[in-house]
């Protein structure tokens, strides 16, 4: 046992990496699911990249709106929740096939599918964390694409919740 595990780390470790890498691409470019996998992939990172320095560019531009413009602490009344919860409450969701409700709905609707998802995602992840314990490279990456196919869906609930929560937000405020 212990000769079979000297002669596996007498190989460079960056031979068995390049094998590994180059195995994957040649297994996923040799399948048109794998093909067009890669390009949502590509498009996806292209556009996550582009967000997140928007992103932080808005974010910059706040802090220094905050900076300038520094806002006065306000007291707190010390009373119960419920009575402080209840006045707002009403004014937001007056009625119960009022706008805010329904986004409301649509938001809790979408975290329980984002917990079914992540659940499904969690259960792949183990199995991937498995087959490479089992070096099974094969079956690592066929669970790799389940993997990334997963996640797309994923990532539109994820997407349409940060979407939901902007557009509750903005009912209850009007």
């Amino acid at each position: 046992f212990f000769s079979c595990m000297a002669q596996e780390h007498s190989r460079p470790l960056g031979r068995n990496v390049r094998e590994m890498a180059a195995h994957f691409c040649s297994l996923v470019w040799s399948l048109k699911k794998g093909k067009v996998l890669t390009c949502v992939w590509g498009a996806g990172l292209s556009v996550c990249f582009v967000a997140a320095v928007s992103k932080y560019r808005q974010q910059k531009l706040a802090k220094e709106q905050r900076r300038k413009n520094p806002k006065k602490k306000k007291s707190v009344y010390h009373q119960s929740l419920t009575t402080l919860l209840k006045p707002l409450l009403k004014i937001g969701f007056p009625r119960l096939n009022s706008l805010p409700t329904i986004h409301l709905i649509c938001y809790t609707a979408l975290l329980c599918a984002r917990i079914l998802l992540t659940i499904k995602i969690a259960k792949i992840t183990g199995s991937l964390g498995k087959t490479v314990g089992a070096r099974t490279f094969d079956k690592m990456f066929e669970l790799q694409v389940v993997f990334g196919l997963w996640c797309m869906p994923a990532a539109v609930v994820n997407s349409f919740l940060h979407f939901e929560n902007s557009q509750m937000s903005l009912s209850i405020r009007q």
